[in-house]
């Protein structure tokens, strides 16, 4: 019986992904300058934390509106990313979560300037808008950045559901 072409496909994949490089850990350096609001707003916020959340525990650079360096350490056990934001006497968090967290937020952060709109944070909706605040634009500069989110892009190959070719 001949084989599949799904099958010759995924062996060829499979075989190019364990050629790659592979790394136990990952350097970034994340430059932060302060986090803006709407110019009308009434409150402004005070701190930004980002913390690189890793089994071996948290990496945290913390922003008080001014320009931060911070060298981070991501490694496979780097699965989320949180930031928060101290506004007034609530602190607001968006975290990317789950198996894409760091990638979602290398993403989202790959042209230097995130925007986050009060529907990111429906907790805090109506007193947000209270202050007049439309959204937080957060600027970060990330080193290494773009490197990582290439090699977390790969995808391990999905096994063919059939090997074989089959005729009628």
């Amino acid at each position: 019986m001949p084989l599949s072409a799904e099958l010759l496909d995924y062996l060829i994949r499979a075989k190019d992904l364990s050629k790659r490089a592979k790394f136990d850990s990952f350097p970034l350096l994340v430059t932060a300058k302060p986090t803006d609001t709407n110019a009308n707003s009434v409150l402004y916020v005070s701190k930004t934390d980002i913390s690189l959340i890793c089994s071996a525990g948290n990496q945290t650079l913390s922003n008080n509106n001014f320009i931060v360096k911070k060298s981070f350490n991501w490694d496979e056990s780097c699965r989320s990313v949180s930031l928060k934001f101290s506004v007034g006497d609530k602190v607001l968090e968006k975290i990317f979560d789950g198996d894409n967290g760091v990638l979602d937020f290398l993403t989202t952060f790959k042209t230097g300037t995130a925007r986050f709109e009060l529907g990111v944070f429906p907790d805090f909706f109506y007193e947000l808008d209270s202050y007049k605040i439309q959204y937080f634009d957060v600027h970060l500069e990330i080193k290494g950045g773009i490197d990582l989110r290439r090699a977390l892009s790969v995808k391990t190959p999905k096994p063919p559901s059939s090997i074989t070719q089959c005729w009628s």
